[in-house]
């Protein structure tokens, strides 16, 4: 029996396979901790995607704008409205309501459920006014007077509303 003990101790066979055994440990805890790393920085993205996605409306490619916030028969009419307007009419339109979407946003009023068509477009909420400055742009991009100096982009509009609103 002490001969077999002493057999084994010198014995070299296998001792490669020891070596491979711990290489293979150490990639499998490399692998293992490089995913965790990535894991916290892949899940932040995902997340950031989910909330940009959450609120962006689905567009057709037949219209790149649908009215959320005002009723689609009321958007049509006035699209149509603007169709016969002049460009400097739409400008002017889109000024004042830049002005009124950044007092809505300041007022934290996403929209006003007492509106009423048939009145002044100043009792608009936020998103309504959103919706109404998506036309004025769809229709001075169509005559080639989109941007217009001096004013911020809906861009940089959007971007305000979704601070404010979350959507």
């Amino acid at each position: 029996m002490n001969g077999l003990i002493i057999h084994f101790l010198r014995s070299q066979s296998g001792a490669i396979t020891v070596d491979w055994v711990v290489l293979g440990a150490a990639i499998v805890g490399i692998g293992l901790a490089s995913v965790s790393t990535v894991r916290r920085g892949v899940t932040a993205l995902g997340d950031g995607i989910d909330t940009s996605l959450s609120c962006a409306p689905v567009a057709s490619l037949s219209d790149l704008y649908q009215s959320v916030y005002i009723d689609q028969d009321l958007a049509n009419r006035m699209q149509d409205a603007y169709m016969r307007r002049s460009t400097e009419t739409i400008v002017a339109f889109h000024r004042a309501r830049i002005d009124g979407v950044m007092r809505s946003i300041a007022r934290d009023q996403l929209i006003n459920d007492a509106y009423d068509p048939a009145q002044p477009f100043t009792n608009m909420g936020a998103g309504q006014i959103m919706d109404v400055l998506e036309m004025h742009v769809r229709e001075l991009r169509a005559r080639g007077a989109y941007p217009i100096e001096g004013l911020p982009d809906i861009s940089e509009l959007r971007s305000a509303f979704q601070a404010q609103f979350g959507c």
